[in-house]
């Protein structure tokens, strides 16, 4: 696929503009023409190169105008996947050949998309140089794209302030079309349709000149929404926690005891299938359950995920569930990551979701995912939930065990 480096797009034409951050369902008419100053190389309609993606999509003029200008591109297995979330890194690098800039990857020295968090970072623009690689690779905030999008603009904003400008350019409606802060829906992500349709309706307004800012980011303090009366939930900003689980030596001063788990975290499975079911329904995954009813399983091309508990009489109201336990096949695979951290926090909802999203990574990165047969234990102080991670059954395999613990010397 052709990049245009250089390449400033002027689209034509009128739009009905909705929400700029617009939710799978929209909809646009037939009469409804785009045109570019560069020309698309590489027609959807035409080609036909997504097998999850025809005429009839509701992005589909957005998709192929940026897989055309060379902002976004598919995957090898001739899928689009328009309901995967998009990365804080997509995001980036979207936004940088939006700009007209054909960065190298391949110079990137420790992530992928190193060189165009080092272009951001000397034009000054917020979130980029403090990005772990946690936050690369989560899905992007709603409030970050704010307040990106502000400095792409030339404007060093709160994050509040942030989604107050792009209401006042006529940029976003919000989530429930009232334009206010909490409308907004800053902890919420977008997927890749949604994230390619944003883009477009930027090149729509005029908005394409990157200006950045003069100088560093201004410290705001509602940058993390501190005066908003949104939950943060899994947001990565309340990673470091009390609650978070440390990593310790399961041979010194811990030992998992036959012990029940928590009754408000052992949900029914049938109610662990459900929550599957959505995460089937915005992604590629296929949800399921097993003959016997009491394994919930999301698979794609790619890797497949298992969750159960156990324990004694686990199909009865006298339940003594003593673990919980996943398994994810092709352990290589860091992409289904993400999704692996979800299905966790479904089936223990105690340990947040970014939380088991760090032990994930980090546990497959020290044992080179799990070649080295070394096992890696967390353990969170209140619940005493012990969770072991290693190696399970075949290579490829890896298991996620989740049962009480006691430290040395308790009682």
């Amino acid at each position: 696929m052709i990049k245009h480096k250089g390449t400033k797009v002027v689209l034509t034409g009128a739009l009905t503009i909705g929400s700029l951050l617009v939710t799978a369902g929209a909809s646009y008419s037939e009469e409804q023409q785009i045109e570019s100053s560069a020309s698309p190389t590489y027609d959807v309609s035409q080609e036909d190169p997504f097998s999850d993606i025809d005429e009839n999509y509701w992005a589909f003029t957005e998709i192929n105008w940026g897989v055309g200008q060379g902002l976004i591109y598919g995957y090898d297995d001739d899928t689009f996947r328009p309901s995967e979330k998009a990365t804080q890194a997509q995001f980036l690098a979207i936004l940088t050949r939006f700009a007209g800039e054909e960065l190298d990857e391949s110079t990137s020295d420790d992530h992928w998309a190193d060189v165009h968090y080092d272009y951001l970072e000397e034009r000054n623009f917020p979130i980029v140089g403090d990005a772990t690689h946690s936050e690369r690779n989560n899905p992007v905030r709603r409030g970050d794209i704010a307040r990106i999008l502000g400095a792409y603009l030339g404007e060093d904003l709160s994050e509040n302030e942030a989604i107050q400008f792009l209401y006042d350019s006529d940029l976003s409606t919000g989530r429930d079309g009232d334009q206010t802060i909490d409308g907004f829906g800053a902890d919420d992500s977008l997927n890749r349709a949604q994230l390619v349709t944003f883009m477009y309706r930027m090149a729509e307004k005029g908005h394409m000149d990157l200006i950045g800012l003069e100088d560093p980011p201004s410290d705001h303090e509602d940058s993390n929404n501190d005066d908003s009366d949104n939950d943060a939930g899994d947001s990565e900003e309340n990673y470091d926690t009390d609650d978070t689980p440390t990593l310790i030596d399961t041979f010194k001063g811990y030992a998992s005891v036959d012990e029940t788990l928590d009754d408000a975290d052992v949900r029914d499975i049938e109610s662990v299938y459900e929550d599957f079911q959505e995460i089937a329904a915005n992604s590629s995954f296929v949800a399921s359950m097993d003959g016997t009813g009491t394994t919930a399983m999301l698979t794609n091309d790619d890797v497949s995920i298992t969750a159960a508990y156990h324990g004694t009489d686990i199909l009865t109201s006298n339940k003594k569930i003593t673990r919980a336990q996943l398994k994810y096949a092709n352990n290589h695979v860091k992409e289904g990551y993400r999704t692996l951290a979800e299905a966790a926090h479904i089936i223990i909802p105690a340990i947040s979701e970014d939380d088991y999203y760090h032990i994930i990574q980090e546990s497959h990165e020290k044992t080179e995912n799990f070649t080295l047969k070394k096992t890696e234990s967390y353990y969170q102080d209140s619940t005493d939930y012990l969770l072991s991670i290693g190696q399970v059954g075949a290579d490829g395999v890896t298991g996620i065990g989740i049962t009480k613990a006691k430290k040395e010397g308790d009682s």
